[in-house]
């Protein structure tokens, strides 16, 4: 057993802020990525309605660039959304952490 942390903190160490991505599971009839979506969660919250509690996390949705994983690397390639498309998820919706490789050159 072992525990995942997704940190979204404003201001990490008195700098700059610092936001983890995750993979959000979107259909569980697709296996693999094809099932998820990469997003960056920018905070978690809760709330309580009609006496159930509600655990939230805002977040910032990634594309894929293609429907197949890079032919080189064998790993999928995600950029952010262009338009600021931020929804609220439920936190049983995110399946795990996710480390962004960014790209250098072409």
């Amino acid at each position: 057993m072992w525990h995942e942390f997704i940190h979204s903190c404003p201001i990490w160490r008195n700098k700059n802020p610092y936001y983890n991505c995750a993979f959000v599971s979107t259909s569980s009839e697709l296996k693999g990525m094809r099932g998820m979506e990469v997003v960056r969660v920018l905070t978690f919250f809760s709330f309580v309605f009609q006496g159930e509690l509600y655990p939230c996390a805002v977040v910032h949705w990634f594309d894929c660039i293609s429907d197949e994983p890079d032919k080189d690397t064998g790993m999928w390639v995600v950029r952010p959304q262009c338009q600021a498309n931020i929804s609220i998820i439920h936190t049983n919706t995110i399946y795990r952490a996710a480390h962004l490789i960014p790209v250098y050159s072409t």
